[in-house]
């Protein structure tokens, strides 16, 4: 056996310190712990090196994009000189998946209809009740640490670090009713029910300019890098391109627009789903999900029921709709334009209506009519040589890879979920009662 004496006087004689820290750095966290009980030099060296643990946590977050815009987020920035505070970012960092499978987390809840910007507040509209199937929290983009929602006819920015509101449009000011909103840098898009797409500058609130995208509502707008795509209530689909910061310019399209005008299904539909990547997109009306590939219209696909939610990630479209105890309320399509279709339906326990979800590469998270959201893992999907299977979540069957998470039930009973986003450690879950509900996995602060 080797003394206390003999192991001190053998780590005095190894690499020195700056070698020391490469080493651990290329560790996992139970070898870094391990090592800190070989001795006290050890047990020092890794408590007090800075480098070192913002080593450790860039090698985590470098393992995804959306995981990088952690380390631009104050709660990191505001703790980079002390090596005891970066220790324990770290080891919250690592157990996010585990608290997300075993679903424990923090709640902070937004009241939207509530806060108040400059002595102002979202006007409660009975007439906008009446005329909208949708009423308090029903839209929400992240983007840069900021929360930008849509209630009732006003547009709130939120600060998702403070959990502060930083700026608010109200319907007034938008004029036109806006139904449908994106964001690029510091322009806010309105898509407007009379047809025209409007910027506003986010931090001020000032109109910058507006197009005429349609005769008709502008039932959805989806922005990727430059590119915003916008279709209207009778599907007609545009493409348009950020010519300069606050100004966009129709963007010509003819095998798109050639493809949106041979669809043979044309009739006047509100809501509209709309979604795309660099390789596909997909619009919704009804029952009915329209498909392209590089701007060629490929498939008319028909769901359950009517479709209220869609989200693309990568070869794969999930889908919520209207369900029942005989059809389910959500499922995921392989988007294949050179096969037979596969899907993998999904019922849930109530099988209530799937009204909002986020959807990436490891989770589906489905928001529904009975104030739940319902966590499905899809990193193992399996999906039917051809046709369609249907799994029920939370019986024992076939799950065709996915794997049911749990029912998270911190909503109000019977509150509708109309928005749902999540960023690496978070999801913001938005209903019908104004309030929002952040469910914290990282609870760094804990």
């Amino acid at each position: 056996f080797t003394s206390t004496r003999e192991k001190e006087n053998n780590c005095r004689k190894m690499l020195p310190s700056e070698l020391l820290i490469i080493v651990f750095s290329n560790l996992d966290l139970d070898s870094v712990d391990n090592a800190r009980n070989t001795c006290k030099k050890w047990n020092n060296l890794i408590k007090t090196s800075v480098h070192l643990w913002k080593s450790l946590i860039n090698q985590y977050c470098a393992s995804s994009k959306s995981k990088q815009e952690m380390l631009k987020m104050q709660m990191y920035k505001g703790i980079q000189k002390s090596a005891d505070k970066l220790e324990q970012f770290y080891r919250k960092l690592v157990k996010i998946e585990e608290n997300f499978l075993s679903n424990n987390y923090r709640v902070r809840t937004l009241n939207c209809l509530d806060a108040e910007f400059e002595g102002k507040k979202v006007v409660r509209s009975s007439e906008w009740e009446q005329n909208h199937n949708y009423k308090g929290v029903y839209d929400m983009i992240l983007n840069k640490n900021r929360l930008i929602v849509h209630v009732n006819d006003a547009v709130q920015v939120w600060d998702t670090e403070t959990l502060s509101l930083m700026s608010m449009l109200s319907g007034d000011k938008i004029a036109e009713r806006s139904i449908c909103t994106a964001i690029s840098e510091d322009t806010l898009i309105c898509g407007t029910e009379n047809g025209y797409i409007k910027l506003f500058d986010i931090k001020t609130g000032a109109f910058l300019s507006k197009n005429r995208a349609s005769l008709n509502y502008v039932s959805t707008l989806k922005i990727k890098g430059s590119l915003l795509i916008s279709v209207d209530c009778f599907g007609e689909i545009t493409k348009w391109i950020f010519e300069k910061p606050g100004k966009i310019v129709l963007h010509e399209d003819e095998l798109l627009t050639k493809a949106t005008k041979v669809v043979a299904i044309k009739v006047k539909v509100r809501e509209r789903c709309l979604d795309f990547n660099n390789k596909y997109l997909v619009s919704t009306f009804g029952e009915h999900m329209l498909l392209f590939r590089y701007g060629e219209f490929f498939r008319s696909y028909p769901a359950p029921s009517d479709i209220f939610c869609i989200g693309i990630h990568g070869d794969k479209l999930a889908f919520g709709c209207k369900g029942n105890r005989d059809s389910p309320a959500a499922g995921i399509l392989k988007l294949g334009w050179d096969r037979v279709p596969q899907v993998v339906y999904i019922k849930t326990r109530d099988n209530d209506p799937v009204i909002s979800l986020s959807f990436n590469e490891k989770f589906l998270i489905l928001g529904d009519t009975n104030g739940e959201l319902h966590i499905v893992d899809v990193q193992k999907i399996v999906f039917p040589d051809t046709g369609e299977v249907t799994v029920e979540l939370g019986k024992e069957s076939d799950h065709h890879g996915l794997v049911f998470v749990g029912t998270i039930r911190t909503h109000e009973y019977r509150a509708f979920i109309w928005a749902c986003k999540t960023d690496p450690y978070r999801i913001f879950s938005g209903d019908e009662t104004g309030k929002i509900i952040i469910h914290d996995y990282l609870m760094f602060e804990d």
